[in-house]
């Protein structure tokens, strides 16, 4: 299973494939959710002088390109949900990843789809691995590993995560799940 920014799930199908896992609810902006978004954008812009930002739309995401330290993009975030929850809009959020130089703005954080997803399949949370590149403090992929308490948490990608948290410095995000998958299973065997 695959939960994608809170907003759809997938089934790993056998040889890699994935397929829409059914009645899953898919959440995506609003029309005025999307509005206020990119709004947003452009005042942030201006505040935080960011003249080479460029954004790209996706169904339940907004993904910011910003550059800029994780600090800095903390402080833009926090700034965006601002704009965007003063125009009425409570359930977005404005995530920073640590493994990209990208501001992430949803529907929800991803402790929402990891909620929904442990209790609609009735899973004990020690049966699930919980697998992103942004598992150090603040990130937004914490929120899933702190939902599912007594979790397997996998780090990917080049970033060094939390000390209880396990590492895989595989870069494709595809063969780095494909890779923890194969040691789960081999574990199991």
């Amino acid at each position: 299973m695959y939960v994608d920014s809170s907003s759809a799930a997938y089934r790993i199908l056998p040889g890699g494939s994935v397929a829409e896992l059914d009645h899953y609810p898919f959440l995506a902006f609003t029309d005025a959710e999307l509005e206020s978004v990119l709004h947003s954008l452009p005042i942030a812009v201006g505040e935080f002088c960011l003249a080479d930002a460029t954004h790209k739309v996706k169904a339940g995401q907004v993904n910011f390109y910003c550059g800029g330290s994780w600090a800095r993009r903390v402080q833009i975030a926090t700034r965006l949900t601002s704009l965007i929850r003063s125009s009425g809009h409570s359930r977005v959020v404005a995530m920073v990843p640590s493994a990209k130089e990208t501001i992430d703005i949803a529907v929800c954080r991803k402790d929402r789809g990891a909620r929904d997803w442990l209790k609609r399949l009735n899973l004990n949370p020690v049966t699930v691995a919980v697998i992103g590149d942004s598992l150090q403090e603040g990130a937004p992929d914490l929120d899933m590993l702190l939902t599912a308490p007594g979790s397997l948490g996998v780090q990917v990608g080049s970033q060094v995560p939390p000390s209880n948290v396990n590492h895989c410095r595989i870069e494709p995000a595809t063969e780095a799940v494909n890779q923890v998958l194969r040691e789960i299973l081999s574990g199991i065997r």
